[in-house]
């Protein structure tokens, strides 16, 4: 494999009125994977409904860790690292948040060239 470099992101959205806001990262460019060693999301407002974490391919979203009934100001998190392939997105999905709820989520890992 190629030369793997570190991934560090914080994205941040504010919730509307929709049943679900999801926090989308970027696609992992052609050619390489991404290792997602950590997620760690929170409402830094106010309690909510579900956290869900995963990613999308295809138009088919894909889900690793799901908690439910979050408390807010509390961070959620996956267990185990995951693995994505070229083009996928990672999502952290946010449902029954309130008007202007602070929404984050911490990423971290590593993305490297496939041979």
């Amino acid at each position: 494999m190629g030369q793997k470099v570190e991934y560090k992101q914080e994205l941040r959205a504010t919730s509307d009125e929709s049943t679900n806001v999801d926090i989308v990262d970027v696609k992992v460019p052609k050619g390489y994977k991404r290792t997602i060693q950590h997620v760690a999301c929170e409402d830094e407002t106010e309690d909510y409904i579900y956290l869900r974490i995963g990613y999308l391919r295809d138009s088919t979203y894909h889900w690793w860790e799901e908690q439910k009934s979050p408390k807010a100001a509390t961070l959620y998190w996956m267990d185990e690292p995951k693995v994505l392939q070229e083009d996928d997105v990672l999502v952290c999905r946010f449902n029954g948040t309130t008007d202007e709820d602070k929404l984050v989520a911490y990423v971290d890992g590593y993305t490297e060239k496939v041979q």
